[in-house]
């Protein structure tokens, strides 16, 4: 398990800020700077009330589910879910099976600052892009954001991991539901009621992506406390994600699509147009 601060050191920036731009803002600085604060989420998402209707606020002691066909966006929602999630002073714990956790830093950087994550990974930047990718790596330091490359662990062995580190996690993403390996035999309602249980435990929010075939999820959807599915809607890069479970209430569907280049993101006003 690694600090997102620690997977973004390697990354080809530059280590300070300018010399003529302090290190840090001076003591009588206003602290409602806009775009400085940590939990200045409108300047991550660009929609700062997209998650939240979709379910950003997380609350802990439940499984929130969200399923989809393969390419549907589910990594990148579940990304924006626990970058949100830090950002706003929670502690985030991301699980990943699949992809490296450098990768995923960077693509929370490019989230975070706008910005392109070939951009991040080459150098090639602007210098007032590289400012941003320094204000924003400072802030993502500041979070208590992990990810955890869990290849080949079961629900035991992350509950194993959780319980073992510094802190309390607050908000943990799995992705995706079916590669955690399951005992012979298992299914994957087994091990969905095994993650609402561990939720429940530890209490913590526990967010996981499920792939599924069809245009919703199956009866399984039952045992999360929240479920979602997110699926193209049509239209270049379209996607709907729309709450099918809830038991807090409110089942929005939201059409969105992710900047092409940072990964953010962003409501569609006319999905058909």
């Amino acid at each position: 398990m690694k600090h997102i601060g620690d997977l973004l050191a390697g990354l080809p920036l530059p280590d300070e800020a300018p010399e003529d731009a302090p290190e840090d803002a001076p003591e009588d600085a206003p602290e409602d700077a806009p775009g400085d604060a940590p939990g200045d989420v409108a300047a991550v998402f660009h929609e700062p009330d997209l998650l939240h209707d979709l379910g950003g606020d997380l609350p802990a002691g439940h499984l929130h589910l969200w399923g989809g066909p393969p390419g549907a966006g589910k990594t990148g929602f579940l990304l924006a879910l626990l970058l949100g999630a830090g950002l706003r002073g929670r502690r985030a714990v991301y699980v990943t099976y699949h992809l490296p956790a450098t990768s995923l830093a960077v693509r929370l950087l490019g989230m975070a600052a706008s910005l392109d994550t070939q951009g991040l990974t080459t150098g090639h930047l602007t210098e007032e892009q590289v400012g941003r990718a320094i204000t924003s790596r400072r802030r993502l330091c500041a979070t208590e954001l992990f990810v955890l490359e869990a290849r080949g662990l079961t629900v035991e062995s992350i509950e194993d991991r959780l319980v073992r580190m510094p802190f309390r996690a607050e908000v943990v993403g799995i992705d995706y539901l079916q590669a955690v390996v399951r005992e012979p035999g298992a299914d994957v309602g087994s091990t969905l009621s095994a993650f609402s249980a561990l939720a429940s435990r530890l209490h913590l929010a526990l967010v996981a992506a499920l792939q599924a075939a069809d245009d919703g999820l199956p009866e399984i959807s039952r045992l999360a406390d929240r479920a979602g599915w997110i699926a193209p809607a049509g239209g270049s890069g379209v996607r709907r994600a729309e709450v099918i479970r809830n038991r807090y209430g409110r089942r929005p569907a939201v059409p969105f699509r992710f900047d092409a280049s940072s990964g953010a993101l962003l409501h569609v006003e006319n999905p058909g147009e």
